[in-house]
């Protein structure tokens, strides 16, 4: 049986393009070995991402991802087992929201997103409770108020 777990996270201040472009490297060096496959979505500071993969694996790597200190305040959504991995063929897909896209571009945004979201055969609550937080990051810029 396959696992999926969803998180989301704070990007520290000052992360740069070179420090999700290493992110994204170590995924396509690391994933397939491990078999895990997901989604890393990036917009204003922000992440969510879900992985997919043996339970045991995917609870290590995110072990590994929680402490990274690119992000801070990382919260797991969901998690739990899927018959269907969503991104079979992806080793990490990688969505940034980019300013413009939100400004200019939005309902388009949204409809792609949507495609990538309908795209799921048999969606579970983990998977949608990623594609709720993408929206949530598109629609709020960002998932966490001051305190």
């Amino acid at each position: 049986m396959l696992y999926q777990l969803t998180y989301r996270s704070e990007a520290k201040p000052g992360i740069k393009a070179e420090d999700i472009n290493a992110i994204l490297q170590q995924s396509e060096a690391n994933n397939p070995r491990d078999e895990i496959t997901g989604c890393l979505v990036y917009n204003e500071g922000y992440f969510v991402q879900l992985l997919e993969g043996e339970k045991e694996v995917v609870k290590e790597r995110f072990g590994i991802i929680e402490l990274d200190d690119r992000h801070k305040r990382v919260e797991v959504l969901s998690e739990g087992e899927t018959l269907d991995r969503m991104f079979e063929d992806w080793k990490m897909a990688y969505i940034k929201l980019p300013d413009e896209a939100v400004t200019k571009m939005e309902s388009q945004v949204k409809a792609d997103l949507k495609v990538l979201e309908d795209a799921a055969e048999r969606p579970n609550f983990t998977s949608k409770v990623f594609w709720y937080n993408v929206y949530t990051l598109l629609e709020e810029k960002g998932f966490f108020r001051p305190q």
